[in-house]
């Protein structure tokens, strides 16, 4: 459960595993399409963390989720769909 100034990302690997942090809305909310792809290019997923520093590949990641979404996203994203299955 998420709290309106707090995220929930859930990291679900190739494995069957996966991690969840809980996270501040950052700053710069505004850039997290940016920060989406900036991660894709780099080939990693990089979160600090109780301080350490979480370094994933991200071709080690299936898929990963986002509770509350942000409310500015890319124009690819479709918007207000329904998980049915």
């Amino acid at each position: 459960m998420t709290t309106p100034n707090v995220r929930a990302l859930s990291v679900y690997f190739n494995d069957g595993s996966s991690l969840k942090f809980a996270f501040p809305v950052q700053a710069d909310e505004t850039n997290m399409a940016a920060r989406i792809e900036e991660a894709r290019a780099q080939n990693s997923l990089v979160i600090e963390a109780q301080g350490k520093l979480v370094w994933i590949p991200i071709t080690s990641i299936h898929h990963m989720e986002v509770t509350p979404a942000p409310e500015k996203l890319p124009q690819s994203v479709i918007r207000g769909a329904k998980l049915i299955g």
